[in-house]
């Protein structure tokens, strides 16, 4: 007796639910940033023209996401009075952000390395697709947890050493994007959790992107759009190959009981 492909571990229509669940809640977020929040986290990493040298599009959203807004009255006390002053300008926020990448081999859309040297990765790709009438062209790298901790370890280190750089970081699941420094960062292991790298990262804000971001606001309007594609299109497929191994589990499963 033949059985579906949901009772086999690949549930199509499952997947596809999910890919336009995720596509509407992405088109909403586009259009409504103040309204929508996406579970989307980006580091950008861009030269003083606009040329983007490194991006990372979190494949795992950060296991927790803080930030401390200072406020922008300041309450001093007199001899005879209290007086509160108010300053009208950007005041930079503390932002701390934990997490990890896991073990399991993840698809990086949106990033090669554009170093100019042999990084090390073992599979790079580059495809032209047309998603919804427009041409969109894909650029990735194939890494395990390991690989994309050690991209993230490479950008932030660029973000330093090169004088040419400005860091650009995205949270769109509380609809903040900021030019930020990274002033710390902890990678940590252990026993417990081998092979587990865990990254702990302080950011200082120094100014709204909408303000700040090279080629203005529609630049920046192009970049998120495209962070939320690649956003899309990566759990799409991520959701594909765990149905995937699911089927091939069945299909050696069934294999092995055959005599096969």
């Amino acid at each position: 007796m033949m059985g579906s492909l949901a009772s086999m571990g690949l549930d199509i229509e499952r997947i596809a639910g999910q890919a336009v669940a995720g596509g509407l809640r992405a088109y909403l977020n586009s259009l409504y940033p103040e309204e929508f929040e996406y579970y989307l986290f980006t580091l950008e990493l861009l030269s003083r023209g606009g040329a983007v040298k490194e991006i990372l599009v979190f494949p795992v959203m950060p296991n927790s996401i803080s930030e401390d807004r200072p406020s922008l009255v300041n309450i001093k006390k007199t001899n005879n009075s209290v007086i509160s002053t108010t300053n009208n300008t950007f005041a930079p926020t503390n932002i701390s952000v934990s997490g990890t990448f896991g073990k399991k081999i993840r698809i990086i859309l949106g990033n090669q390395d554009k170093t100019g040297e042999d990084s090390g990765s073992a599979f790079a790709f580059s495809e032209d697709v047309k998603i919804g009438g427009e041409n969109v062209s894909i650029r990735g790298e194939v890494k395990t947890g390991y690989g994309i901790t050690k991209l993230l370890e490479r950008i932030i280190k660029r973000s330093q050493e090169e004088e040419d750089s400005l860091l650009f970081m995205f949270n769109l699941s509380l609809g903040n994007n900021y030019l930020v420094e990274c002033t710390n960062l902890t990678l940590s292991q252990s026993m417990e959790n081998n092979m587990l790298w865990n990254y702990q990262m302080q950011f200082r804000s120094l100014a709204e992107a909408k303000k700040v971001y090279p080629g203005g606001v529609d630049n920046l309007k192009k970049s998120i759009k495209s962070q939320l594609k690649f956003s899309v299109i990566n759990d799409t497929v991520f959701q594909m190959v765990r149905a995937l191994e699911g089927l091939t589990a069945v299909a050696n499963e069934s294999g092995l009981k055959m005599g096969l």
